[in-house]
């Protein structure tokens, strides 16, 4: 995640803060598949940020992080 959100960081910053939610039904993640992937984005004076990051592993276990 860490690497991910310093990537996000070489984007240039909006002028407004900006919260965006993305959802993905299905992925896979070194050949696992996760269901439900859902994640906050945040982007504001000091730079982009994830507030939430939540999905379902194998064997129906679900993981929930605020970021």
């Amino acid at each position: 995640m860490r690497s991910l959100t310093n990537g996000l960081s070489e984007f240039s910053r909006p002028p407004v803060p900006i919260k965006i939610g993305l959802g993905i039904d299905a992925a896979t993640f070194g050949g696992a598949p996760l269901m439900g992937v859902r994640g906050d984005i945040r982007a504001e004076a000091g730079g982009w940020s994830f507030d939430t990051l939540e999905f379902r592993a194998p064997g129906a276990t679900t993981a929930t992080s605020p970021c």
